[in-house]
């Protein structure tokens, strides 16, 4: 991994500190709706059961 891309992945993982210890808000955030993930489990042969 060359220098710039570690000072990114630091700045990333601080950035995601600050935003679990409420310092900082996402981006973005993503919601999913049961109709959303059952389509997903079946193509993947997944079940909530694990």
């Amino acid at each position: 991994m060359n220098e710039a891309d570690f000072h990114e992945l630091i700045e990333s993982v601080r950035e995601a500190g600050r935003i679990l210890r409420g310092e900082a808000a996402p981006s973005r955030e993503f919601f999913f709706t049961p109709e959303d993930v059952q389509p997903i489990r079946e193509r993947l042969k997944n079940s909530q059961k694990g």
